[in-house]
């Protein structure tokens, strides 16, 4: 079987160590078991059994579940036993009850309900308390299912501390997302390439998805956004139909994923002559980008660098277009913790990818983007996004 050369990939070794860190997390926490969840919805879905079972959700959602120091247990729906035995590297696959469709006959499959899993994993002791993650993304019908068959169980929402094991990222991680980062600066350039008036927004993005694809990308994080003119001053955009014209702005959102890792470029192209404000913010924003950048390092406060951001911004009459947390870390989701924002106390990391977004977002303005990577190491950061902070079009 042959595969595409000299592509990065996750080291096999790390799904042990990830594996105990949950067991170490459910020590420190006593907590006799953890379930994670996963399906394929955009965004969060796929992150934790990407992360702790290797892989790409597809059809059907799955659950992780760790019992004690026993082998964790993937719980799939009937027709994704096969998949995840061929890509996943979880051994232990059990097709679940609670994940089957009550006008379907699965006639070969070996279908078991959650309690017998949990039975045998228990050896018939019970459960006393069980971490669930992410409790907010489970389908009604999966969760009334685990809170009946742990009834008795004090049911706890762990995920702001499963979602810290993933913020220092492994050699073979950082490998990964640099290469999702390099997919992302050539899918940039590629819009770039396309961009000038009278160019459909949706044509660009075609262009910057389909460089990702050639390069190995499987899909985006979030969806591309090329956005221009009155479709810019929001933070959420959608690429449409509109025509590029002169004289406007044009924001451009990237995020592709890569073997189930983010990159995330944001930038704002000025074209002709946008106006004396629209040249004012992307000019304090890439300032923001050059001076915090150089406050980035492992043990420096996340609050500290991002305050500064605001204050730039503030100087600049942009104070009430920041309107979300400007760091945050990068990984099996574009946008997880830690969050770095006002009132955070937590430090940035060694080995953690960051992403600083320095926005302006007041919907009675014309709205802008500059979003740079980093890898934080001991004395600085490393940036993995393209110089170009102020574009001229």
């Amino acid at each position: 079987m042959q595969f595409k050369q000299n592509l990065p990939k996750i080291d096999p070794a790390d799904y042990p160590k990830r594996w105990d860190a949950i067991r170490a997390y459910m020590s420190q926490n006593e907590l006799d078991a953890v379930i994670l969840y996963g399906d394929d919805r955009a965004t969060y879905g796929t992150a934790l059994i990407r992360y702790y079972a290797g892989i790409p959700v597809h059809f059907e959602p799955m659950l992780i579940l760790f019992v004690g120091n026993s082998e964790p247990v993937l719980l799939v729906g009937p027709e994704s036993d096969g998949y995840a035995e061929l890509y996943g590297n979880i051994k232990d696959i059990r097709v679940l009850r609670e994940m089957t469709h009550p006008d379907e006959v699965y006639l070969f499959s070996n279908i078991v309900g959650l309690r017998d899993v949990v039975e045998e994993k228990t050896h018939g002791s019970g459960i006393g308390r069980i971490g669930i993650v992410p409790k907010a993304y489970m389908g009604a019908d999966i969760y009334g299912s685990i809170e009946k068959v742990f009834s008795g169980s004090e049911i706890l929402d762990v995920e702001p501390g499963i979602s810290m094991l993933r913020a220092v990222k492994s050699p073979s991680e950082i490998e990964v997302i640099r290469y999702a980062y390099q997919v992302a600066n050539a899918a940039f350039r590629k819009g770039l390439e396309c961009l000038r008036p009278g160019v459909c927004e949706r044509d660009i993005a075609a262009e910057i998805e389909y460089q990702a694809r050639k390069m190995g990308t499987e899909g985006t994080g979030i969806d591309t956004m090329v956005s221009s003119g009155i479709y810019s001053s929001t933070i959420i955009a959608r690429t449409t139909h509109k025509i590029i014209e002169n004289n406007e702005i044009v924001n451009f959102t990237i995020a592709p994923r890569y073997e189930g890792y983010h990159a995330a470029i944001g930038r704002t192209m000025l074209i002709g002559d946008p106006g004396e404000s629209a040249v004012k913010q992307v000019e304090a924003e890439a300032r923001a980008q050059i001076e915090c950048s150089a406050m980035m390092k492992a043990g420096a406060r996340g609050e500290t660098i991002e305050a500064h951001a605001r204050q730039i911004m503030k100087e600049a009459g942009f104070e009430t277009g920041f309107a979300y947390s400007g760091i945050h870390s990068i990984g099996v989701m574009e946008f997880e913790a830690p969050i770095y924002g006002p009132g955070s106390s937590e430090c940035l990391l060694e080995n953690a990818i960051i992403s600083l977004d320095v926005p302006n977002y007041d919907r009675q303005k014309i709205g802008s983007r500059t979003e740079c990577g980093y890898v934080v190491g001991r004395d600085g950061a490393e940036c993995l996004t393209p110089d170009e902070l102020v574009i001229r079009l």
